[in-house]
């Protein structure tokens, strides 16, 4: 059964039985068009297979182009997350677990001696003591890196940050591209 029903503006809108949509000026022509058995033929440059003469506002496109609100969002920029960095970066220039001089491996690299400067990095972020001087065993090694301790705790201040609302906050304030 055909439907038809009155619009704003004087406008009548129907569906035909085979479910295709239109506007008439008036009830007569939206009855008489409602009540058509054959639907009219598709012109073949349709986009997404609706009729360019069908004034529909359906799903499927066609009638009047309407232009896409724009996104309220702005586009992600590049942001430093500066716990987590000064986190990561720290346990390059504290001294390891069984240092007695206070030299970290940054030192160590600025002197030359990277055989030392090595032996501390990995002293201070894996606890791995590359000479052999103490045991191997996981909570040694846990407790020898101190960088990694100060990288985790960089990276919790970060997400507490972030979860309290600061960074969104900074962002707001207009500073450039540094977050906590």
């Amino acid at each position: 059964m055909a439907k038809y029903w009155k619009l704003a503006k004087g406008k009548w809108a129907f569906i035909t039985p085979s479910g295709k949509r239109g506007i008439a000026s008036n009830r007569e022509d939206a009855k008489a068009m409602a009540n058509l058995a054959t639907p009219k033929k598709k012109s073949s440059s349709s986009k997404r297979g609706v009729s360019k003469s069908t004034p529909s506002r359906g799903k499927k496109g066609g009638g009047r182009k309407v232009a896409k609100k724009k996104s309220s969002r702005k586009k992600r920029s590049f942001t430093i997350p500066l716990g987590a960095t000064v986190g990561a970066t720290a346990g390059l220039f504290m001294p390891h677990y069984y240092a007695n001089d206070g030299v970290g491996p940054i030192q160590r690299f600025l002197e030359g001696n990277y055989t030392d400067g090595f032996h501390r990095l990995a002293m201070n972020y894996v606890g791995v003591d590359t000479y052999g001087n103490t045991p191997n065993d996981v909570f040694s090694m846990l407790m020898r890196a101190r960088g990694l301790h100060a990288a985790i705790a960089g990276g919790i201040v970060s997400w507490i940050a972030s979860k309290l609302g600061i960074n969104r906050r900074l962002g707001r304030a207009g500073v450039p591209f540094i977050r906590i």
